[in-house]
């Protein structure tokens, strides 16, 4: 069995930026509140070996995206955006803390004026074999 899934909380830019940083916390915030965990790609291989599996192994795969990439700010602005409601809901944040319409933009001269690179997700996983 080879499960995949994503470690939000490993998510950064480097050096640190105030926005992004604040961003992220919205969505592990949003994550938290729906109960569902942010890092959960950290415990796939502790949950297949819970699940009775052998020879359980895990991995974890990380890019990093150059300042100047607008990969970087258009991930991050497209899970704030479609997590913005339960963001909103919950009180983690207002629609005028957000500004989704400029989110993007600002995400980008952030870390281009500071160099940053960005960090996504973790894509981890973990694979086992039955007895």
């Amino acid at each position: 069995l080879l499960a995949l899934d994503f470690d939000v909380r490993a998510s950064r830019a480097e050096p640190a930026v105030p926005l992004v940083t604040e961003a992220l916390g919205w969505v592990d915030a949003a994550f938290c509140h729906a109960g569902a965990s942010p890092a959960i790609g950290t415990r796939l291989a502790l949950l297949l070996a819970e699940a009775g599996l052998v020879d359980v192994q895990g991995f974890g795969v990380q890019g990093y995206i150059a300042p100047g990439d607008p990969r970087g700010p258009a991930l991050l602005c497209g899970v704030v955006r479609t997590l913005a409601p339960q963001i909103v809901a919950a009180g983690i944040a207002t629609p005028e803390q957000i500004g989704i319409d400029t989110l993007e933009a600002r995400i980008a001269d952030a870390v281009q004026s500071s160099g940053a690179v960005v960090l996504p997700p973790v894509l981890a996983g973990a694979w086992g074999r039955k007895r």
